[in-house]
């Protein structure tokens, strides 16, 4: 068993050495041309391709569709407990929806823009009732 080791020891001290020699010593002559032209004709490697991305819009459709729906007959039939699930679809579930489908990222920016759209377009509508009631003069004497 100890003659098998020293054997395989000195095996792979003459391979290491041999690929030791092969990668340190320069090619020269016909050789080189030979291994330029071999690799210059070696097949590219093909792009893998990935594949194809499929539409999973209608998924956040259908969750944003219960969402308005629950949240709109919450409001209207005065049942608190659906508005507010209304309200939690709507936020929760479209950022789920990307984040299993493998895009994090797109999922982070649904959270971003769920959150500020409301906000953006309630100021908008503050501004344009501001805008569009009429003002006293404050300047205009009381009488």
């Amino acid at each position: 068993m100890r003659l098998a080791n020293i054997r395989a020891s000195n095996v792979g001290a003459s391979i290491a050495a041999a690929a030791a020699t092969l990668v340190t010593s320069p090619v020269r002559g016909e050789d080189a041309a030979a291994t330029r032209d071999a690799i210059e004709s070696a097949p590219a490697a093909e792009p893998t391709e990935s594949p194809p991305e499929r539409w999973y819009g209608w998924q956040t459709l259908i969750v944003d569709s219960v969402a308005a729906g629950a949240f709109a007959a919450g409001v209207a039939q005065h049942i608190d407990p659906l508005s507010v699930t209304g309200m939690i679809l709507y936020g929760a579930r479209p950022p789920v929806v990307h984040g299993l489908h493998g895009h994090p990222w797109l999922a982070l920016g649904d959270v971003a823009l769920r959150a500020a759209a409301p906000v953006v377009l309630a100021l908008i509508g503050v501004a344009i009732e501001d805008a569009a009631t009429p003002r006293q003069d404050s300047r205009a004497p009381i009488r």
